[in-house]
């Protein structure tokens, strides 16, 4: 403004002495006069004393003498001069300047006022920006013109790599040089970390624990498909204790929002929210897990926990820089099945040594007494008799508990094909003196069909018919009906350990072949064992008659079916799941009356597994029990 101000006001001096010129100039026509009358400068004459003899604004007669005027005296002098000062006369800051004609003996002196020096500026001003921002906008254009014709033959460049490449400017043979360079050490460095990463990605993803990589500032940055399979909630990216609970609101909300309105909406408000407050402490637990790792050490840890009721043990290995860690490499190692295997070892040891106990003291107790001969000669039968059946069945519970190792000790026995409608006519006929002591009603249906056949180890399939029927005969009452069908079963994506009744349908076998039935399994089922499976799925809670089922059950689009249906005491829904435990009695008084070891379907689910079948159970308490035994048909 400043700048502007001295520009103007240097611009209007000059401006008045040029307009000084011009008049004087007039002054030699005759109606100069009336020609300034108009003029947009105030003029003055003053003669030599300083009196004003002419001014264009003013009457001259109201006007003081001038003889002290600085501008006056120095015309006068023979030096034009300019002179800003505030004028009494007209009120206002004027610029005056005055020059002294000879011809005429007068003062010639022209004034303008400083607004007017003022507007010239904020002209001149304005000028001045829009020349600067022509030249701006002219700079900007011809900035880009250059950069584009610079950079044109650098973007028209070959690869770096490419034998013909060759740099456009001189200039930049060294600086294309070092870059090519770096550009190979980074191609090199790429592939040996892809390399590694793959490697990394192949080993974690085989092996059978979890793994989570954390770094220093607990993020969570990669993990495995087990990990996963254990915290269903893991996020690449998360950071551990952050954020946690408005994710986990935000799911859980999402997932309790109702859909639907029906007549029990508050039995379904209340699931809802069981259901999202499950989701937030699932979220919550996962995020508390790596919580209790202690970033700050530089010492591997290692701690026992639960996840969804699984044992866990979680180690977490550091990375280490300079001077800490920078990142956890945290192992998720699955104990459960070993804790659980230890606790089946130490109830099978104590279930042995109270089976194995009871038939021997009473052994001991007989023999004592008849050594002492405290027993009546007549009565001696009697009590050989009853240590003869103590010792069979000492003797059952020893050849069941082999069988039992002979599994857990992953021996292999010969297979060959199996006929299932003879090995289950041999377990009846060897069962035919039960079968008539109890009046039992038994029904085989199987056609002579050789494709009703398997591939398995016949003694073991004709030890599993036996014990089912067996136990389908003992635990049935007097004039009880038992059904034995052989049958193919058809499925279109049946799951495994479990059927949907969607997904699979029963067929039986008639007279005209195979034929659909109209019963189909129901749906509910509980995981309780299989190959290469160790986790326990959670218990069904439906109160109505379940199906349990159990093995691996490979998907295949043919099957065959061995159905053994009784109308006996049954089974009751949440004894289900536990009778094929070793040593497991529903009615243990029933059971020793009926001479039970309590190992025979613990050893039929054992054939199971070791046959690669699946066994379905359907039983309802004082209605009778259903087993189905589903094996993949012979190739």
């Amino acid at each position: 403004m400043i700048l502007a101000d001295n520009v103007s006001q240097k611009w209007a001096f000059e401006h008045l002495k040029e307009e000084a010129q011009k008049l004087a100039t007039q002054m030699k026509s005759t109606d100069y006069l009336a020609f300034w009358g108009q003029y947009p400068y105030r003029i003055s004459l003053i003669d030599e004393g300083g009196k004003v003899i002419y001014d264009n604004r003013l009457e001259p007669a109201s006007l003081s003498n001038h003889a002290d005027r600085e501008e006056v005296k120095a015309a006068i002098a023979g030096n034009p001069s300019y002179v800003v000062r505030d004028s009494t006369s007209a009120h206002q800051r004027l610029l005056y300047y005055a020059v002294y004609l000879p011809s005429y003996h007068l003062v010639l002196r022209v004034c303008m006022s400083q607004r007017a020096i003022y507007a010239a500026g904020f002209w001149i001003l304005g000028y001045v920006a829009a020349v600067m921002l022509l030249a701006l906008l002219l700079s900007a254009l011809v900035a880009r013109y250059l950069t584009r014709s610079i950079i044109a033959p650098l973007n028209s460049l070959e690869s770096l790599e490419s034998k013909s490449f060759k740099p456009p400017y001189s200039e930049l043979f060294v600086f294309f040089d070092k870059i090519i360079a770096q550009k190979k050490k980074i191609k090199k460095a790429s592939k040996i970390i892809a390399r590694q990463e793959r490697q990394f990605q192949a080993i974690s993803q085989n092996i059978s624990e979890g793994i989570v990589l954390l770094d220093e500032h607990k993020k969570i940055l990669s993990f495995n498909d087990k990990a996963l399979m254990m915290l269903p909630h893991l996020r690449a990216g998360a950071v551990v204790g952050e954020n946690s609970a408005r994710e986990a609101g935000e799911i859980a909300s999402e997932f309790g929002a109702p859909k639907m309105q029906n007549l029990d909406s508050s039995k379904n408000n209340a699931r809802d929210k069981n259901s999202a407050d499950t989701i937030t402490d699932t979220i919550a637990d996962t995020e508390g897990i790596f919580a209790s790792i202690d970033f700050s050490s530089a010492k591997a840890q290692a701690q026992d926990i639960q996840i969804q009721g699984c044992d866990i043990e979680m180690i977490a290995l550091p990375v280490l820089g300079k001077s800490k860690a920078k990142a956890f490499v945290v192992l998720l190692l699955d104990r459960s099945e070993k804790i659980q295997n230890q606790r089946l070892r130490r109830e099978f040891s104590a279930n042995v040594t109270h089976e194995l106990k009871t038939p021997l003291s009473t052994i001991m107790a007989s023999s004592e007494m008849m050594k002492q001969g405290m027993i009546a000669q007549g009565d001696i039968a009697a009590f050989s008799g009853k240590i003869y059946e103590k010792c069979k069945r000492l003797l059952d519970i020893i050849n069941d508990i082999l069988k039992l190792s002979f599994f857990d000790e992953g021996g292999v026995l010969e297979k060959s094909r199996v006929c299932l409608k003879e090995s289950a006519q041999k377990a009846l006929n060897a069962l035919s003196p039960l079968i008539t002591q109890k009046r039992i009603q038994v029904r085989l249906n199987a056609q002579d069909d050789e494709n009703l056949a398997i591939f398995g180890v016949p003694n073991l399939i004709e030890d599993m018919l036996y014990n089912l029927c067996e136990n389908a005969i003992k635990y049935n009452h007097e004039g009880g009906k038992l059904e034995v069908s052989i049958y193919k079963m058809r499925e279109s994506g049946a799951r495994n350990f479990g059927v949907r009744e969607s997904d699979m349908r029963v067929f039986g076998a008639r007279e005209s072949g195979v034929q659909e039935i109209d019963k189909i399994l129901p749906a509910p089922f509980v995981k309780i064992a299989g190959k290469n499976a160790s986790q326990i799925a959670p218990k069904s809670t439906s109160k109505s008659t379940g199906l349990q089922a159990f093995g691996a059950h490979n998907k295949n689009s043919t099957k065959i079916c061995i159905h053994i249906k009784d109308d006996g005491i049954g089974i009751p829904l949440d004894e289900q799941e536990k009778v094929f435990e070793r040593f497991y009695r529903v009615d243990k008084s029933r059971s020793k009356k009926l001479g039970g070891t309590g190992l025979g379907l613990s050893i039929i689910k054992h054939i199971a597994l070791y046959h690669g079948a699946q066994i379905l159970l359907k039983s309802e308490e004082g209605k009778g029990c259903e087993v189905v035994i589903i094996f993949d048909a012979e190739d």
